[in-house]
């Protein structure tokens, strides 16, 4: 990602990850630490009360003691196990808190983010790759890191050193042949860490592909034209290959992985036999008790069995989910557009000198652009696909900011400005509108939420719109719920852009943008939509960017765009006169609209 490829370091990701954990529940986090060390000290007791009870019991048996003073040793036992029981159960619920309110905090951190970042970077790659991985495994990532790193200081350190000086007392040698049993296994996991972070390097971009093929087969917004087409299979086919090629990768990492960990276990299971051999030497020269014997056979078993436990889940699900860690704390640390919070005064629009080229592209979009929008002015922008009609809408709003040149807005640069402050007043209708699955009240007003309406004020931007007639078929008014669904009822493509145009009415502007928004509408009802449109807007600048020419007459301005430069500029008349690309263009166009 650009200006962002610097690895996020191990250190760093531990240090956000638990003090996002207390920030979010700093109540909670002392009760989880407390927990913890309650836990290890009842295990690290084990041993020695293990020990104690089974010394007793030998010596009962051999008629030494009474029943009686076995039963201290046991009952110590017993408390020391129970409360490692109930520690545990209350660790699970508060986890669950801890979790719960983590997951709440990265979720609106994520959100928050994404209207930070500079929306043409959304064309990147790169950044799309780093969100797909971010949204595979966050909530995994919350877990397991804050899990490792508690688990590791409040629990697991306690616990060996509880026993392992509890081991040096009876025989110092075991506690130099300790580590023979768990560094293999840490590092087993540390190579699989880079294998994984390989892994999700080469499976993101083919996951995304993957996900689009399978909304293609599924998704109500696809799946219609993919039936109707015929190509179903086709998709379905390209599904089934990038699902492959996924499970390649993951199967080749599999292996690697696995091949790793047997050859550590060897180690693993020559150290746990060399500390057998010292114990039994140990036992039968007299050395240690019968009773401590089985004490650190006991808690050997149960070291090893927790270290298993602590592997292949804490420090497992923290290795998978790693990459998408570095891909969480990679974006929160991604560049953000920053500019300044004011007041916009809408004027004049100017470009001097803009150029502007998306994301890893071979070339410029735009080139050496320069105009002067007037206050007030109705513009067309046309030009042929390609040409970059969209691109310098984007530019004129603020949207996106130029790769080289300066866009202004008033006196105001783009470029020194929030997004927030400069879309505050500026309205727009674009070629690709959503279809919100919700009330239709709810599709018009999202454009302003803060802004009060009564059914009355619907009413009137749906007349503006010339979606009143419609209105009328309605089964629950302005609460019908645009989604079949949702227990609702579908619109026609031509409703559904009236429905958005009723939309961008609602929004209180003084930049008014139609980006090619009239696909569905037919060239005849195109032209009566757009001489509306521009009674309206008296006393606004508007922009109508259009393939179709018959609605270009309306404009005071036409700007003719072409391979992304500005080819021609003047009003339709001039354009008509100088029987150049326009002239060509509206001459080609003519039988669509010459009875309009």
């Amino acid at each position: 990602m650009k200006n962002n490829r610097k690895d996020v370091s191990l250190p760093y990701i531990i240090l956000q990850a638990v003090s996002t954990i207390i920030k979010c529940s700093p109540i909670s986090f002392i009760l989880l630490s407390l927990v913890l060390i309650i836990q290890s000290l009842s295990v690290g007791m084990m041993p020695k009360l293990t020990a104690d009870f089974f010394d007793a019991a030998a010596r009962l048996a051999d008629g030494f003691l009474e029943v009686k003073a076995v039963l201290i040793p046991f009952i110590f036992l017993g408390l020391a196990k129970i409360i490692f029981e109930l520690a545990d159960g209350i660790d699970s619920v508060l986890w669950n808190i801890v979790l719960q309110r983590a997951n709440t905090f990265f979720e609106r951190k994520l959100h928050e983010k994404a209207a930070k970042i500079d929306p043409v970077e959304f064309e990147n790659t790169e950044l799309l790759d780093a969100i797909d991985k971010t949204n595979n495994g966050k909530n995994n990532m919350i877990f397991s890191m804050g899990n490792l790193v508690l688990s590791v200081v409040f629990f697991y350190v306690p616990v060996f050193v509880y026993i392992g000086r509890y081991l040096y007392t009876l025989k110092p040698a075991l506690l130099w042949i300790l580590p023979l049993i768990f560094i293999p296994a840490f590092l087993t996991h540390f190579i699989s860490l880079k294998l994984y972070d390989s892994l999700e390097d080469k499976s993101a971009p083919i996951r995304r592909e993957n996900e689009y093929y399978k909304k293609c087969i599924m998704d109500i917004e696809y799946f219609k034209e993919t039936r109707l087409l015929g190509v179903f299979g086709h998709f379905k086919q390209l599904f089934y290959d990038t699902q492959k090629n996924i499970n390649q990768i993951l199967l080749k990492t599999s292996i690697r992985k696995n091949t790793v960990q047997i050859l550590f276990n060897l180690f693993t299971i020559g150290g746990y036999g060399i500390i057998l051999y010292i114990l039994f030497t140990a036992v039968m020269e007299k050395e240690i008790s019968v009773g401590a014997f089985a004490a650190v056979f006991y808690s050997l078993g149960m070291l090893y069995d927790m270290m298993q436990n602590f592997f292949y889940y804490s420090v497992g699900h923290t290795v998978k989910g790693f990459p998408a860690t570095k891909s969480l704390f990679r974006y929160y640390n991604y560049p953000e557009r920053g500019g300044k919070e004011k007041e916009i005064v809408c004027g004049d629009i100017t470009l001097r000198n803009v150029s502007f080229a998306y994301p890893n592209a071979g070339q410029n979009a735009l080139s050496n652009i320069n105009l002067t929008i007037k206050k007030g002015e109705t513009v067309a922008i046309v030009g042929e696909n390609g040409s970059g009609k969209s691109t310098i809408c984007r530019l004129i709003t603020g949207l996106y900011l130029p790769t080289q040149g300066e866009v202004f807005i008033g006196a105001d640069k783009t470029s020194d400005v929030s997004i927030r402050s400069l879309l505050k007043k500026t309205s727009a209708l674009v070629q690709n509108f959503m279809r919100y699955q919700m009330p239709l009240s709810e599709n018009i007003s999202i454009s302003d939420v803060e802004k009060p309406y009564t059914n009355s004020d619907l009413e009137k931007y749906c007349a503006m719109a010339d979606f009143d007639e419609d209105f009328k078929t309605l089964p629950n008014g302005y609460d019908t719920i645009l989604a079949r669904k949702f227990e609702g009822i579908e619109l026609s493509g031509g409703q559904w852009q009236r429905v958005a145009l009723a939309r961008g009415y609602f929004k209180d502007s003084e930049l008014i943008v139609l980006d090619e928004p009239t696909a569905a509408i037919d060239p005849i009802e195109e032209t009566k939509l757009y001489r509306r449109f521009s009674e309206l807007c008296k006393g606004k600048t508007s922009i109508i960017v259009t393939h179709r020419l018959g609605s270009v007459r309306l404009a005071d301005t036409v700007i003719v765009l072409r391979n992304g430069e500005l080819v021609e500029l003047g009003s339709h008349e001039q354009l008509i006169a100088k029987k150049g690309v326009y002239h060509r263009m509206y001459q080609e166009q003519k039988r669509w609209y010459e009875n309009s």
